[in-house]
């Protein structure tokens, strides 16, 4: 039973957070003016450069890894999987491989 009156306090929070945060002061919500705060704080520059980071690095390391597969082509215009080639040029064979 304590389970249950766990989520039932959850579910009533989070519909008291909602429903202030919809309330009007002044031509704004309060959820704009967090939303603002949130943004535009020098509390949390920090993690906005860290947010920003993480993302390039999400996006460079997907480019990357579409290049190492072969799907996407390199800047340089050159294929951009070199396991490709290599697996071409190697001498190396299995036994019972021609």
């Amino acid at each position: 039973m304590g389970a249950f009156g766990f989520v039932i306090k959850v579910a009533v929070l989070t519909i008291a957070i909602v429903w202030v945060s919809q309330m009007t002061v002044g031509e704004r919500t309060v959820e704009d003016h967090f939303k603002g705060f949130v943004h535009d704080s020098s509390v949390t520059a920090p993690l906005h450069k860290v947010a920003e980071g993480a993302r390039k690095i999400s996006q460079d390391g997907i480019q990357k890894f579409r290049e190492f597969v072969g799907t996407e082509k390199s800047a340089k215009g050159e294929k951009a999987s070199e396991s490709e080639t290599t697996r071409k040029a190697s001498t190396f064979r299995w036994q019972g491989q021609n």
